[in-house]
């Protein structure tokens, strides 16, 4: 109890059977808190698994790092990558690399499936392609690529040449995702593949 100016509290010691009480109620919920994390235990055991299983994460940052993400591509065992990409960009960041790489790549059979934008880079790499590859050329002016990407195995790889920065994400159902959608923009690009060899690209 506090006195009337609410300065002073008085305190009125517990018997010994009310402690036991007390100590007994609080015994019950640590039980029904057991009981509780016992149910729902299952449940998070699969939300654990499902942890485990989340997508990794590789980045990798300077021109060796470039080197390295293009060179990883060498050991899929798919054998056929599908890439959207800059050629311009790419001649920029390993103009020395970049043939190596592809010779590299024919001598191991990968396949290529491509989206690059017309120009004149874009046409002088299709004719250097090997026959395996199927190349598609798309007007630049409406479809420009900030970044490069390609996907492989379980894997979806994205390559940002100005900040040279290579970032792989490593998961089948990405993987799998991003490859349907490929492929329909894929038959989408073949509908507008620049063909005509007359036209000069700039």
């Amino acid at each position: 109890s506090a006195s009337p100016d609410k300065r002073i509290k008085k305190f009125v010691v517990a018997g010994p059977e009310h402690i036991a009480h007390l100590a007994d109620q609080a015994a019950k919920k640590q039980i029904s808190i057991k009981e509780d994390i016992d149910y729902i235990l299952p449940d998070l055991k699969s939300l654990y698994r499902g942890i485990k299983q989340k997508p990794r994460i590789t980045v990798l940052e300077g021109i060796d790092g470039l080197r390295t993400a293009f060179e990883k591509t060498l050991l899929m065992k798919e054998k056929v990558m599908r890439v959207v990409s800059s050629p311009d960009d790419i001649q920029k960041s390993l103009p020395d690399f970049l043939p190596i790489y592809i010779q590299k790549r024919i001598e191991r059979g990968i396949k290529v499936l491509g989206i690059h934008p017309y120009n004149r880079t874009g046409s002088e790499i299709r004719k250097r392609m090997p026959p395996l590859d199927e190349i598609n050329l798309i007007p630049q002016k409406r479809w420009g690529f900030s970044a490069d990407f390609a996907i492989f195995d379980d894997t979806l790889a994205f390559i940002l040449h100005k900040e040279k920065v290579a970032i792989s994400i490593h998961s089948k159902a990405i993987a799998d995702g991003m490859k349907g959608i490929f492929d329909l923009a894929f038959e989408e690009a073949r509908r507008l593949n620049v063909k005509d060899r007359r036209h000069q690209p700039k």
